[in-house]
């Protein structure tokens, strides 16, 4: 193919793109000034958002969650009961420094300390290669992976 075969070909889509695209802005409808529709009327504005609010869901509900709960967090699993288990919450002990004046790990991304707080579970201990978690009357023991 040749240079200027090239160009008629591509200088012809460019031509068929701009009278396709110019066809698709004309009106449409009735002839006279500017192609109005005859009889065509704009609709009433309060008829537009009375029918757009018929379709429209509430912003809230009954079912909706309270601010403090985590709306993409799993629920407990029921019991036969029909009581809700506590969720199992996964927390990784990365690293631990434990000396005696000021020990530290590292759960979850997160520098703890002694009394602070993580997933709902209180940092009651820290030792050298374990962490003790208490939550109520629970106590959960973190350690390191690989020890």
């Amino acid at each position: 193919m040749t240079d200027r075969n090239r160009k008629i070909i591509v200088f012809s889509l460019l031509a068929v793109a701009v009278v396709w695209g110019a066809w698709n802005l004309l009106p449409r409808g009735g002839s006279g000034a500017g192609g109005a529709q005859a009889g065509y009327s704009d609709p009433d504005p309060d008829d537009v958002v009375k029918a757009a609010a018929v379709g429209t869901p509430r912003a809230y509900s009954k079912d909706t969650l309270a601010w403090s709960e985590d709306p993409f967090a799993r629920r407990g699993a029921r019991t036969a009961s029909g009581k809700q288990q506590p969720q199992q919450v996964s927390l990784h002990l990365a690293a631990v420094s434990a000396r005696a004046d000021n020990a530290m790990a590292l759960i979850n991304g997160t520098v703890v300390r002694v009394g602070d707080k993580v997933s709902g579970w209180q940092v009651a201990t820290i030792e050298p290669e374990a962490v003790l978690l208490k939550q109520g009357t629970r106590s959960r023991r973190l350690t390191m992976k690989g020890q």
